[in-house]
């Protein structure tokens, strides 16, 4: 890993477990072990590695989610359930506090006060919801005969899958996390 894929990560992490707010350069130079000539080589601002920080992740969403789950061949049902896994190896492979979702996190601290930010996030959703229509209306067990039909259940499976991670941030029980994303499998594929 090199030195600007250090920060960007390092600087990831911290944002991830305590905000953007409550991050500073100089959190990111101390756990990075750069300094800060090294940071601003690579960075303008903090403002600056927070994009780069969005690009990231909703890189990694289209590398490790969309194309190789819900673009893929696989019947709907696979999709589904490899979806619904998604989120919960995520999770599991986490540290032992529950710090939540990167792109959820994100969304709530820098939508309201972050254009561009908002609408870097907003297009990584409508992209996944119409990703998840797709696959809806391919479902054996459901009857998803309009695309705004499944569209709008999307968004529906969205919202539960975020509200569940806000749950698990909550609670810090990895298993209520579960219990919901295997109640959400059964809903859809019954």
């Amino acid at each position: 890993m090199n030195t600007k894929e250090k920060i960007l990560i390092t600087a990831r992490d911290l944002i991830y477990e305590n905000g953007y707010a409550g991050t500073s350069v100089n959190d990111i130079l101390v756990a990075a072990n750069v300094g800060k000539g090294q940071f601003y080589h690579y960075f303008e601002s903090k403002h600056d590695i927070a994009l780069k920080i969005i690009e990231l992740n909703i890189s990694e969403w289209e590398q490790k989610l969309f194309k190789p789950i819900l673009m893929s061949n696989n019947n709907p049902d696979k999709i589904f359930c490899d979806m619904i896994d998604w989120f919960s190896k995520a999770q599991e492979s986490g540290k032992p506090v529950f710090h939540g979702c990167h792109i959820g996190n994100l969304i709530v601290e820098f939508s309201a006060k972050e254009e561009h930010f908002r609408t870097l996030l907003s297009d990584l959703l409508l992209t996944f919801a119409d990703l998840i229509a797709k696959n809806l209306m391919e479902l054996n067990n459901n009857s998803f005969n309009t695309y705004n039909v499944a569209f709008n259940e999307a968004k529906f499976i969205i919202a539960v899958i975020q509200g569940n991670t806000l749950l698990l941030k909550a609670t810090q029980d990895i298993n209520v996390f579960k219990d919901n994303l295997n109640l959400l499998k059964n809903k859809y594929l019954k």
